[in-house]
């Protein structure tokens, strides 16, 4: 923690020769751990996402909960005197970027006019809406398409002409915590994809990747491994 004060010292020093100033309301200080140390504990705002002190999304799950919730009240609301195609519109701009951060669990129920107790796996289909799981995995397709070259693979590493040589390779990464970033999981999606979806133009895989994961509602990420795309 004394290095992280004198680390900022400096930061503020910098500014001031350069003749800026730093809004100090607005600047947090953090040591980022995978200790258990009370200390260290705690959570702050960053371009509105919640970073974790300990590199842990419970308060930023909360902070995206509240908001769907807020939201999805109000879709509620407005089921009562919009149509269909206008509540869609209306779901859109409230809660499917929200989607991208936090588990939305109620809202197909209010644009699709189901109950509680009733699946909702029909409904998702039909609207063509995607899970939550399959939001996360649609984003980790694209990032790896559109990176891909950037990547090393199995062939760059070894001569043999082995049948995943083309595969990008996946380096080994001594924590858990790292095996749960998203770039890992990135590469480990798009190499289970057929080479002929993954060296389709751009707007072709972004079409191919969203019709295969709303035909197939995931519940679990693991469970896109078990699906199938057209060759």
């Amino acid at each position: 923690m004394e290095a992280s004060k004198v680390a900022g010292s400096r930061a503020l020093d910098w500014f001031t020769a350069n003749h800026l100033r730093v809004n100090e309301e607005k600047t947090e200080t953090v040591v980022f751990s995978l200790r258990r140390d009370d200390f260290l504990e705690g959570s702050f705002r960053f371009l509105g996402i919640f970073l974790d002190s300990r590199l842990r999304w419970a308060a930023h799950v909360e902070y995206i909960s509240i908001k769907l919730s807020g939201n999805i009240y109000v879709l509620r609301q407005l089921s009562r005197s919009l149509s269909p195609t206008v509540l869609m519109i209306v779901y859109l701009a409230l809660c499917e970027s929200h989607m991208q951060y936090g588990v939305l669990a109620w809202a197909v129920r209010v644009l699709a006019g189901l109950g509680y107790r009733d699946c909702c796996r029909d409904a998702f289909q039909h609207l063509g809406i995607l899970f939550f799981p399959a939001l996360f995995l649609l984003e980790c397709l694209i990032y790896a398409h559109e990176n891909v070259v950037a990547a090393n693979l199995r062939q760059d590493v070894h001569g043999h002409d082995t049948r995943g040589k083309n595969a990008i390779r996946l380096d080994y990464l001594r924590l858990s915590r790292s095996q749960t970033g998203s770039t890992f999981h990135c590469w480990k999606f798009f190499n289970s994809l057929p080479s002929s979806v993954q060296i389709l133009p751009n707007n072709s895989f972004r079409r191919t990747a969203k019709k295969v994961l709303v035909a197939n509602v995931l519940y679990d990420t693991n469970d896109f491994f078990n699906i199938s795309f057209p060759v």
